[in-house]
């Protein structure tokens, strides 16, 4: 079981070395993941310390995507451009969404009891929808999830839905709520390196 633990563990540690040489992990956490994954019980298979979306939703999850996405605080002015732009080039065959999602880590441990230790640490600083997952026999997940989360359609095949007024009321709560998802990053990552050796 260990050794198995150990193998898995290698694959997705040569896997974020990979991710980090082609700039594709989210900066914000790199300093959280690696005391993670320098830790022998535990390591992270995918993480995101939150961000602020404008996402295109065609018909089916497998086309839709991402047309701008943001990992701080946004302004008025660059989300009315990207959205224009998007509209204007017809980039989004169906509809545009402004989302913003909370920090979300998935965490394996080795055994059940660095699970549930894991998952304490989590809820106790504010990620109140993190769970366990058991995978596989001796395979334990943890995800670490918080509920700041907005999701709201803004165009409807190329048609504003909403008027500007709204767009400001949406990016002023997106950073708000935004500004909740750092502040509860900092405290989960003061409690892993105090409570995880």
């Amino acid at each position: 079981m260990i050794q198995k633990f150990k193998q898995q563990k290698g694959n997705a540690v040569r896997k974020l070395k990979k991710a980090k040489a082609e700039n594709l992990v989210d900066a914000a956490v790199l300093p959280l993941i690696d005391y993670i994954n320098s830790l022998d019980d535990f390591y992270t298979t995918s993480s995101c310390s939150g961000r602020i979306s404008l996402f295109c939703h065609v018909a089916s999850k497998l086309d839709d995507f991402a047309l701008v996405k943001w990992h701080r605080k946004i302004d008025f002015d660059e989300v009315m451009e990207a959205i224009n732009s998007a509209v204007d080039s017809d980039s989004c065959k169906g509809n545009i969404w402004l989302r913003q999602e909370s920090s979300i880590f998935h965490i394996v441990s080795r055994d059940f009891d660095g699970a549930v230790k894991l998952l304490d640490v989590a809820l106790k600083s504010g990620y109140k929808n993190s769970g366990i997952q058991v995978l596989k026999e001796g395979r334990f997940m943890v995800q670490v999830i918080s509920t700041e989360r907005i999701d709201t359609p803004i165009t409807n095949n190329g048609k504003m839905l909403v008027t500007e007024d709204y767009i400001k009321f949406l990016v002023e709560l997106a950073n708000e709520k935004f500004g909740k998802v750092n502040e509860k990053l900092e405290r989960f990552e003061a409690a892993v390196r105090e409570n995880l050796k």
